[in-house]
């Protein structure tokens, strides 16, 4: 009886040209409630706790009959101006632009990764603390703002005015045209359309650092590879460059490329970590993929000097060990 009345209702409704919102407790499995079979339509709105505890709200949509739409679940949030939200959807289309290298602005770093950077790849940092991650990508992000392009870092660790302070210490430069984002406690769909918006000012090159910290944010780490997937495959149909800074968490006595599995994510992977050399604690970083073409394969060790930036030794080809974070001269 309540199915039939219902449907007339609708029936009569939509004869004349009424457009019906019906509002409904869910006491069904979703999908198999009475108004799933009568509605063009059906949208799921629920609470989601993180994993941190913090809960937040979603709207999952099950069917739009008619015209296309991205069905799935989506971030949003109720504000004194109304209801705000915050989809996880393609949004660019692919522009025709030239996949060249460019320069890191150091030389040795270049010659690591084979040449230089191609544009529109995907460039990961990857290590435990202190090897020198952010310094880094910052170097990277130094070079494009000399060239007089634009370059944003979303930050999550570290406030805008210590990544500038950063940049006169280390390299003794005041960026020009870089935008530093120092971004807050905000879920995944906030960050996802933050970015989508400032990719509307023509970026050449976009960091995140750590990229932790949007795994963190996510509701699981499949969904933070999901977004991430995404968020690049926009990216690199704008032609704009990403680096992604990973943080590896495991003890210094394990070595792991990357954590979340993302490494098969990466065009460029470049690798540090503590080496202990001669009874000395150093900082080592190597290439270990280019997916473009050839890159060094050996180990050099980084220093980073305040007012002359990075310096990158000669390759340690005589040494071994940086899996073991014990390197040895190999005997002759």
């Amino acid at each position: 009886m309540y199915r039939r009345i219902l449907s007339s209702i609708i029936n009569f409704l939509n004869s004349i040209g009424a457009t019906t919102i019906i509002s409904a407790e869910m006491t069904e499995a979703v999908g198999r409630d009475i108004i799933s079979y009568l509605t063009s339509g059906e949208f799921v709105l629920r609470k989601i706790k993180r994993r941190d505890g913090k809960v937040f709200r979603t709207i999952e949509v099950l069917k739009y009959r008619g015209d296309d739409a991205y069905l799935g679940e989506h971030y949003f949030t109720i504000t004194p101006r109304g209801i705000v939200v915050y989809p996880i959807i393609p949004v660019f289309r692919p522009k025709k632009y030239e996949r060249e290298l460019f320069s890191t602005g150091n030389a040795e770093l270049d010659r690591m990764l084979g040449g230089g950077i191609l544009k529109g790849s995907k460039v990961y940092i990857a290590g435990k603390t202190g090897v020198g991650k952010t310094s880094l990508c910052l170097q990277i992000l130094k070079e494009n703002d000399e060239n007089g392009k634009l370059g944003i870092l979303y930050t999550f660790d570290e406030s805008k005015d210590v990544i500038l302070r950063k940049y006169k210490d280390v390299f003794d430069y005041e960026p020009r045209k870089l935008i530093v984002r120092e971004v807050g406690d905000v879920n995944l769909g906030e960050f996802y359309n933050m970015v989508i918006n400032d990719l509307k000012l023509n970026p050449e090159i976009v960091a995140v650092d750590p990229l932790n910290a949007l795994d963190e944010m996510a509701i699981s780490t499949a969904e933070f590879l999901s977004m991430l997937s995404l968020l690049k495959r926009q990216m690199e149909a704008l032609g704009v460059t990403f680096v992604g800074i990973y943080e590896i968490g495991q003890p210094v006595s394990e070595f792991h490329f990357t954590g979340a599995g993302m490494s098969r994510f990466a065009d460029y992977l470049i690798v540090g970590r503590h080496v202990e050399m001669d009874g000395e604690l150093l900082k080592a970083i190597a290439v270990v993929k280019n997916r473009f073409g050839d890159h060094e394969r050996t180990i050099r060790i980084l220093d980073i000097e305040k007012g002359k930036g990075l310096l990158i030794g000669e390759p340690l080809k005589e040494h071994s060990g940086l899996m073991s974070g014990i390197i040895q001269k190999i005997s002759q």
